[in-house]
C-alpha cells in the first residue's frame, strides 16, 4: 500500500509537524532496561517510530539503527534531532511491504506503542521474527486492553481507542509464539512523555528472545 493512500500518513503528519515533540525526548524506560541485551555494534530496527526518541537514544549508545514510520514529518524531526545528539540513524517512511528489510539481519526489533491496525498485526508481528538472527529480541512496550478504562477517564494518558489495537498477554504469547518469553508484565503505571502520554495508563511490556 503506498504511502500517499495511508490514511494513517496524514494523521501523524499533522501530529508531527509541530515543533514541540509529541512523546517528549526522553526514551522508553524498558527499552533502556534491556539495551544492553544488544551485542555492541549490533543492528537494530525501530518500527512505527514517529519522532525519533528511542531511535536516537540506540544510536547513541553505538548501535546500527533503522527505523521506519508513515510519517514523513516524523522523519524529518527524528533526523534533525539524531544531528543534535551527533548521531545517525537510517530512517524509511513507508510500510513494512514496501521496505523489504532482509530477513535475519537485526540483533532487536524494539516497538515502542507501535499498535498496527488489527488486520497486519499478526503478520507483521510474525515478520518481525523473521528479520531477528537467531539470539534477537523483540522489546516491546504498548498499552494494554484494560487501558481502555484509563483513557476513557484521562483521554490524554494515551493510546488507541478501540480494543482490537490494544494487546494482551494471550495475544502476545500467540504472535510471538516461536520466541522464548524472558518477560512479560502487564503494569498499571504513570506516564509523562509529551502531551499524549500523560497520566494513569496500563501498559503491557514483553522481552522475546529467538532461539539460537
Amino acid at each position: 500500500m503506498s504511502i500517499l493512500k495511508n490514511p494513517a500518513a496524514e494523521f501523524w503528519n499533522e501530529r508531527y509537524k509541530q515543533s514541540e515533540f509529541a512523546y517528549g525526548l526522553e526514551p522508553s524506560t524498558f527499552l533502556v532496561k534491556h539495551l544492553s541485551k544488544i551485542p555492541t555494534h549490533g543492528n537494530v530496527l525501530f518500527p512505527a517510530e514517529g519522532e525519533g526518541r528511542n531511535a536516537v537514544y540506540a544510536a547513541t549508545k553505538g548501535l546500527n539503527v533503522e527505523a521506519f514510520d508513515y510519517s514523513s514529518e516524523g522523519k524529518k524531526k527524528a533526523l534533525s534531532f539524531a544531528q543534535k545528539h551527533e548521531t545517525t540513524i537510517e530512517y524509511h517512511v513507508g510500510d513494512l511491504e514496501e521496505l523489504e528489510f532482509e530477513p535475519i539481519s537485526f540483533d532487536a526489533v524494539v516497538l515502542v506503542y507501535a499498535h498496527f491496525l488489527p488486520e497486519i498485526r499478526e503478520r507483521y508481528h510474525r515478520e518481525f521474527v523473521d528479520l531477528l538472527k537467531p539470539g534477537g529480541f523483540i522489546i516491546l512496550e504498548a498499552f494494554n486492553k484494560k487501558q481502555l478504562e484509563y483513557n476513557s477517564v484521562n483521554p490524554k494518558s494515551g493510546g488507541p481507542k478501540t480494543a482490537d489495537m490494544l494487546f494482551d498477554k494471550e495475544i502476545l504469547r500467540s504472535d510471538f509464539s516461536e520466541l522464548e518469553e524472558v518477560e512479560l508484565l502487564e503494569e498499571i503505571t504513570h506516564i509523562k512523555e509529551g502531551q499524549y502520554h500523560d497520566g494513569e495508563a496500563s501498559l503491557i511490556r514483553f522481552l522475546g528472545k529467538k532461539h539460537l
